[in-house]
């Protein structure tokens, strides 16, 4: 199982809201299959139900997507009108493109994820603005508490 859902998504809409420029590594020309968290939890019930212990199942979209179309999809969406920062590659980074065959969990698990990238991000930017104080909060703490660890 592999998804970037759970942190290069809502990090980009947070700053889009916010107005904040889209930092992108890389030029954004690293590719992912990013699965929508309602899909995923389907998938992992699948498993848990039809897979076979010890078996490896792949539970994506079947979608490759790269961070630089991700990040335009998300301004348009959020009509952020800030631009996008394309920095170089990272020394360390070599992930390159990552999307998953699905054929696996679609024959085994009958497990096909149904939520478009397009439609997850539209959810994620609702669900976002609906819970804007919380994360606020969550991102204060987190700060305060790296600052800690930093002195």
């Amino acid at each position: 199982i592999h998804t970037v859902w759970r942190n290069v998504i809502p990090t980009f809409i947070w700053k889009a809201l916010n107005g904040q420029a889209l930092p992108l590594d890389n030029g954004g020309i690293a590719s992912r299959d990013f699965i929508y968290v309602e899909d995923m939890a389907k998938g992992l019930v699948a498993c848990a139900l039809k897979g076979n212990i010890g078996e490896a199942y792949n539970l994506a979209s079947g979608v490759e997507t790269s961070i630089l179309e991700l990040a335009n999809t998300i301004n348009e969406l959020t009509s952020n009108s800030n631009n996008i920062i394309l920095n170089p590659a990272r020394d360390w980074d070599r992930s390159g493109k990552r999307f998953g065959s699905t054929l696996k969990s679609s024959e085994q698990l009958n497990f096909v994820a149904q939520t478009s990238i397009m439609e997850g991000i539209k959810k994620t930017i609702v669900w976002t603005k609906n819970n804007e104080k919380l994360i606020s909060k969550n991102i204060i703490k987190h700060d305060f508490f790296i600052s800690k660890v930093l002195d």
